[in-house]
């Protein structure tokens, strides 16, 4: 599977450099998002902004599927490239979540502690954060 995936990356051209959000980043990588949703994976001799381990996490209960797909139970979800984030109607694997806050809070299992420090961020630093997300 991961063969295959890297071949359609590698076969889609790169995205464009979001918009520099200093700020944003920042927060992304406290709030504890960049450590699945990695900014950027090498692809042969570049760098791709995927904002993607495309590894398997856990994401708890509330999003599972109740699939098993080879070592993917339902609770299972390779994660989702962030690029072109800010352009999507809808959000999550059934498209469940119609905001970047509603699929963030979504997040349990390995991502509840990333949740839980969106939820502590002052309003301010929440949108500063969804600023840099929607630029993806």
């Amino acid at each position: 599977m991961m063969v295959a995936v890297t071949a359609y990356l590698a076969s889609l051209p790169p995205p464009a450099a979001p918009e520099s959000h200093p700020s944003g980043t920042q927060v992304f990588t406290a709030v504890g998002c960049a450590a699945c949703h990695t900014p950027s994976l090498p692809l042969g001799d570049r760098q791709v902004s995927l904002y993607s381990d495309l590894l398997l996490h856990n994401l708890g209960p509330d999003l599972d599927d109740n699939v098993i797909q080879n070592q993917a139970a339902g609770q299972d979800w390779r994660t989702t490239p962030l690029w072109g984030l800010g352009i999507r109607p809808r959000l999550l694997h059934d498209g469940r979540a119609g905001t970047i806050t509603a699929a963030i809070m979504a997040h349990g299992g390995e991502a509840t502690s990333a949740v839980r420090h969106f939820r502590s961020l002052s309003t301010t630093e929440r949108d500063v954060l969804l600023a840099f997300l929607r630029s993806l």
